[in-house]
């Protein structure tokens, strides 16, 4: 047997067991399901309602750290926040000056697993929480975490955001950032837009996409899945270092093997792209 086989074994014998792990967590830290891909396909119905719709003032660094829903950064036309779910007890919102800070009202807390339980309520769902302010507002700083849901963020412009979940997707789309970091445990990491300065995206288990204007060093990392990544800049903009272990690596449509470099120290941006299990690549609109 391959060395190449045994590793692939490994992994899969790892992620076997980790799967057990996760639900031993799941019942121990209040964990759930999310019924809503079902619910689309009509196998499960429940009602979402509004727990809150609240004006806010204005504010310039937005916190956010809530046990567990989807967060939804939008950029409109108002400073306001709303919270959707059907089970759910709405979290505290407060402004501090001009800092915006949302958090569960019982973050830290461990109530009784209802894991099994829920897997035959249909009518519960995890909150949701949207959380708008105007489009020409560039916020000076972002610092979402939720431990189990997605976190999308559109059309934002932002210094500084630091974005966090345990288990599930993020998306930032239209996005003008000067740092950015993206990071999941569990789920895809997507990032369309422009990075001004440092950058850095991971995902342990998922797939990483991007597609913008990168400058500075940026960083995409994964250890199990794919990367695809799509610059405005030429490549000979930038010093790389790219590999894979399982996998393949395509730059510009030619096949490099498992492992790429460059280095030119004429050159100021720096992009980093590595997965242990997954293909990469990488291609330009130059």
């Amino acid at each position: 047997m391959s060395k190449g086989w045994k590793r692939f074994l490994i992994i899969c014998g790892s992620v076997f067991v980790v799967g057990f792990l996760m639900l031993g967590v799941g019942i121990l830290f209040d964990g759930h399901q999310n019924l809503s891909k079902l619910e689309n396909q009509g196998f499960f119905h429940y009602e979402k309602k509004v727990l809150t719709e609240k004006e806010v003032d204005e504010f310039h660094t937005l916190e956010v750290d809530v046990d567990y829903g989807d967060v939804q950064l939008i950029a409109g036309e108002e400073y306001k926040v709303e919270v959707f779910g059907s089970a759910a007890e709405a979290p505290t919102i407060e402004a501090q000056g001009n800092r915006l800070v949302i958090t569960s009202n019982h973050k830290g807390s461990r109530k009784k697993p209802r894991l099994f339980l829920n897997l035959f309520d249909t009518k519960f769902s995890a909150p949701t929480l949207k959380i708008y302010y105007p489009k020409e507002e560039v916020l000076k700083k972002v610092d979402i975490e939720t431990s189990m849901g997605s976190i999308d963020a559109q059309g934002c412009q932002w210094e500084e955001a630091w974005i966090f979940t345990d288990y599930g997707d993020i998306i930032c789309e239209g996005i003008q950032s000067d740092r950015v970091e993206l990071e999941t445990d569990m789920g895809d990491v997507q990032f369309q837009g422009t990075s001004r300065n440092n950058g850095s995206l991971h995902t342990d288990m998922g797939d990483v996409e991007v597609d913008g204007t990168i400058s500075g060093e940026f960083s995409a990392t994964t250890e199990m899945g794919d990367l695809e990544v799509t610059t405005v800049k030429p490549l000979e903009d930038y010093n790389y270092s790219i590999s894979t272990e399982l996998g393949d690596i395509e730059i510009a449509g030619q096949s490099v093997g498992n492992n790429s470099q460059r280095e030119d120290l004429t050159k100021e941006n720096r992009l980093i792209l590595e997965t242990e299990v997954g293909d990469i690549q990488w291609q330009t609109e130059f």
